[in-house]
């Protein structure tokens, strides 16, 4: 059975939409998964400050600003925390 172009089209944009979903869904899940490892490994390598802000930051998609104000510091100290964190991090990645 022969379809006309825009079925065609249709289609395409289902198994597309389709594939997306799929995609997505195990995009949530990895992300997830990276947070609660995450949390995990902000217990054994940060600082209770460095904690915070990561947790602020990343965990609870606060901006920098927002961080900042909250935890009464200014923005190049919270920069400068989640940089440490980072690289803490980062290290700790390469272990594992």
């Amino acid at each position: 059975m022969k379809r006309s172009r825009r079925t065609q089209d249709r289609l395409e944009s289902l198994y597309t939409l389709d594939s997306y979903m799929d995609k997505a869904a195990t995009n949530a899940e990895n992300i997830k998964r990276m947070k609660r490892l995450l949390k995990v490994a902000m217990q054994f390598s940060l600082t209770d400050r460095q904690r915070e802000v990561v947790r602020l930051h990343y965990l609870e998609d606060k901006k920098v600003v927002e961080v900042a104000e909250e935890l009464g510091i200014s923005r190049q100290a919270v920069y400068k925390l989640l940089r440490i964190s980072r690289k803490k991090l980062q290290k700790l990645k390469n272990i594992f």
